[in-house]
């Protein structure tokens, strides 16, 4: 799911200054050196939009839904033809699982810009958590034909087909989000899942590593690898695998489960 933060059709950059500012604080990992930096550029360019739609997405990642909204809400007041926003308010929405209220508002953002395979994409994760899959997959369709090379996209069918067990669609799929995007850790992890369900364990195991070697503290695969190695028996190496997975996400039950 991608935060949309910048459109240059709403750039008004009229101070050198601000500019700076507003590229340091999109680089500094810091979220209160950010929210600093972005307070300077409201400052100095009060008419600009696009500092509140970054200001509020920094408050998001902070889990400050209040005050994600009220800067969310200043952006679309200075630029209420820009959908950006209203993205970015949905996904706010869904990280909330407030799926009706995220697909609210990127209908709106779809109405601002219909020609957008984000929010489309965004929609269809949405229809996807509420299980409504033939919805799902109305809209990663959508963008798809805006778009036939988002990655995203192509994982999310995945994920529908994965769901409802038509494991050779779920298959496709994320190998051509892998193809489009090949450091693309969770398309790798979701297809260790299809050659798990596969009972397909040895290419699942080889898939689950990649996923991990993409992103060492990703719990998942470290699941699904322990998993894999339960099932042919191999219980040290998926003991191994669940005390990572853990590790890395310590309310993992499953771990827990099979660990125990």
């Amino acid at each position: 799911m991608h935060f949309q933060l910048i459109d240059s059709n709403y750039i008004p950059y009229n101070s050198l200054k601000v500019r700076y500012l507003y590229v340091k604080s999109m680089r500094v990992r810091d979220n209160q050196e950010k929210i600093n930096l972005l307070n300077e550029c409201i400052a100095l360019q009060p008419e600009a939009a696009y500092p509140y739609n970054y200001l509020a997405t920094v408050y998001k990642n902070m889990k400050d839904y209040s005050k994600s909204l009220i800067n969310y809400q200043k952006a679309i007041d200075l630029a209420p033809k820009w959908s950006y926003p209203y993205n970015n308010i949905g996904i706010m929405y869904y990280d909330m699982k407030n799926y009706d209220k995220a697909i609210e508002n990127y209908n709106i953002a779809i109405s601002i810009n219909p020609n957008d395979e984000v929010t489309y994409s965004n929609i269809g994760n949405a229809y996807y958590q509420k299980k409504n899959y033939e919805k799902s997959l109305e809209y990663y369709n959508k963008s798809l034909k805006l778009n036939p090379k988002f990655p995203l996209a192509y994982a999310g069918c995945g994920n529908v087909y994965l769901d409802t067990k038509d494991y050779d669609k779920a298959e496709e799929n994320y190998k051509k989000a892998i193809e489009l995007s090949p450091k693309y850790a969770f398309a790798f992890n979701n297809l260790g899942n299809v050659y798990n369900a596969k009972k397909n364990f040895d290419t699942a195991i080889v898939k689950y590593k990649k996923a991990i070697a993409l992103k060492p503290n990703y719990a998942d695969p470290y699941n699904g690898v322990g998993l894999a190695y339960y099932i042919k028996e191999n219980y040290d190496s998926a003991f191994a695998n669940y005390r990572l997975a853990i590790k890395y996400n310590p309310s993992n039950a499953f771990a827990f489960l099979k660990y125990w």
